[in-house]
């Protein structure tokens, strides 16, 4: 694994001044500066329902195995470009004879439902 960028991991809400519930994206991270790569796909798709060809962009995360503790539903913020995503799904892969461990995040750029 090649470090491009350092991340840090979001977590933890706080309430608006009308009263609602809202994720604090500018509070203390939980982890910070920590090195991992960053890699963006995109991928052109066949949308079932209108029939057109859309462009679809993913963004997965790469860290040593044990040096982020991310959740699903945690966000990500890179520190190069301070943009934030969502992590949607967490991987964790055992070491094996061949290396170390590795945890994969599958993130978007928008909130999941």
């Amino acid at each position: 694994m090649i470090a491009t960028t350092t991340a840090s991991l979001l977590r933890g809400t706080t309430t608006s001044a009308f009263g609602d519930v809202v994720e604090d994206n500018t509070g203390a991270a939980v982890v910070s500066d920590v090195p991992c790569s960053l890699i963006e796909r995109s991928r052109t798709v066949l949308d079932p329902v209108s029939g057109e060809w859309v462009e679809v962009t993913m963004y997965h995360a790469r860290f040593v195995a044990g040096t982020f503790p991310a959740k699903r539903g945690d966000r990500f913020r890179d520190e190069s470009t301070t943009e934030l995503y969502w992590i949607r799904r967490v991987k964790e892969t055992r070491r094996s004879i061949s290396g170390l461990g590795a945890l994969r995040l599958e993130m978007s750029r928008t909130r999941p439902e």
